[in-house]
């Protein structure tokens, strides 16, 4: 049965489980993580690292998009794709830029996992910087 799970956590798109549940991608990444551990072969770099110039693990410490200092938007109709829009629930769960992040996120999940506790600010970092590359905001409702 063990090894039945395991052939399925391998033949999952890790672009399509947003169905699955976060405990049971939390194992896939966890899993993906303890194989290339324990063969000594190191882990692929996440499909996201090839869209920027330097090393996951040593981002640019200067914003490369500084975040702005007013109100970017006016209406929500003019959020794009790939913006995030920051909070709690349904009302961000559902939004495209927030998919897509929450993908990105899982995508860095296993490497993330295997690395020393300084690189993970820093990969979270990067994160940040390949949204803001693919032209995303990270947003907050203006409660007034």
């Amino acid at each position: 049965e063990e090894e039945e799970e395991e052939e399925e956590l391998k033949n999952l798109d890790p672009g399509s489980d947003e169905d699955i549940p976060a405990s049971k991608r939390a194992a896939m990444a966890s899993a993906a993580a303890l194989r290339a551990a324990a063969s000594g072969s190191p882990l692929r770099p996440p499909k996201a690292a090839s869209e920027v110039e330097f090393d996951i693990a040593d981002p640019p410490l200067e914003p490369i998009h500084p975040p702005s200092e007013e109100a970017v938007l006016e209406s929500a109709m003019e959020m794009t794709e790939n913006d995030v829009l920051c909070g709690r629930g349904g009302g961000t769960n559902s939004q495209m830029g927030n998919r897509r992040f929450r993908a990105l996120v899982r995508d860095f999940q296993p490497t993330y996992l295997m690395a020393r506790r300084r690189e993970k600010p820093l990969m979270a970092r990067s994160i940040v910087l390949i949204v803001r590359k693919r032209g995303g905001r990270f947003l907050r409702r203006d409660e007034e």
